[in-house]
């Protein structure tokens, strides 16, 4: 082509490859362990709402060994 002509070509871009959805990398959350003091408050906790139901003992010392013994 000749100087001063008016057919500039533009370069060719390369095409941009699509952005993929990456899965968000999350901290390891540990299972939760109960520990013998855990179960023994819960069952202290539960004790008002749950004596005499079903198989529980009425008393609450029983209810408490029977609850914080169990796996």
């Amino acid at each position: 082509m000749p100087y001063g002509s008016s057919g500039y070509v533009a370069p060719v871009l390369p095409q941009a490859e699509p952005l993929t959805a990456r899965p968000i990398v999350q901290p390891y959350q540990p299972p939760p362990t109960t520990t013998f003091s855990d179960r023994v408050n819960n069952a202290i906790q539960a004790y008002p709402l749950q004596k005499g139901i079903g198989n529980n003992p009425v008393d609450q010392q029983e209810f408490i060994r029977q609850r914080a013994n169990q796996p």
